[in-house]
């Protein structure tokens, strides 16, 4: 029989799977978010290897103070900073009317077929600020740097805004990361050497 000191062992047995089963789901769902991002940093790296057949230097995960910077490519018309975000897809309906994969930029604003969001933006904005500032203090000159965000599986809609914008957004699929690689040259060889050398600095030695 129960009595009362049973339904209250019942209840504390359920409240403390109740709250298991609410941490497990939490933890759970951020190892798939943390396993998607390190795809998707892997995924963007990969193909902005590829720039380094154009002239340009490609280095991944560079430290900085507190945070890292997923991708920085240094080309002859500037230092892009690259922030690679990993967002699943809504469950489309295929066809050509589909824009489950498609993500409109106007220059301030990520629009998702379901969410909003301005915080890629903006944390690639204060990444770049700081690699800037970095390299002004190190090399005691000026280099633009420009802010790049990269969103791999999506097809990215630009308005005019959007494309004089100061943060760069694109796929890193196809011909997608090319624009880094193009002229005018503003960053000479021999200086695209000593910002490489002084970003190695940052990487930790291997004994």
């Amino acid at each position: 029989r129960f009595d009362g000191g049973s339904w209250i062992f019942v209840l504390g047995a359920l409240v403390l799977f109740g709250f298991g089963l609410h941490r497990f789901v939490r933890f759970w769902r951020a190892r798939q978010s943390a396993r998607d991002g390190l795809l998707a940093e892997r995924f963007t790296g990969m193909l902005l290897n590829r720039l380094g057949a154009q002239g340009c230097t490609v280095m991944h995960d560079l430290r900085c103070e507190g945070f890292n910077i997923d991708h920085v490519v240094i080309a002859p018309r500037g230092v892009y900073a690259v922030e690679t975000k990993s967002f699943r897809k809504p469950k489309g309906k295929g066809g050509r009317d589909d824009r489950s994969y498609r993500v409109g930029y106007d220059g301030a604003m990520l629009r998702f077929p379901d969410f909003a969001t301005s915080a890629p933006i903006e944390q690639a904005v204060q990444q770049a600020q700081w690699l800037q500032r970095h390299l002004r203090e190190v090399l005691h000159r000026e280099f633009p740097v420009i802010p790049a965000v990269s969103l791999p599986g999506w097809f990215v809609d630009r308005d005019e805004t959007a494309k004089r914008a100061e943060v760069v957004v694109f796929t890193p699929v196809g011909k997608g990361p090319e624009f880094m690689a193009w002229q005018p040259e503003r960053i000479a060889e021999d200086q695209r050497h000593l910002i490489a050398q002084a970003l190695a600095l940052r990487y930790p030695e291997v004994e």
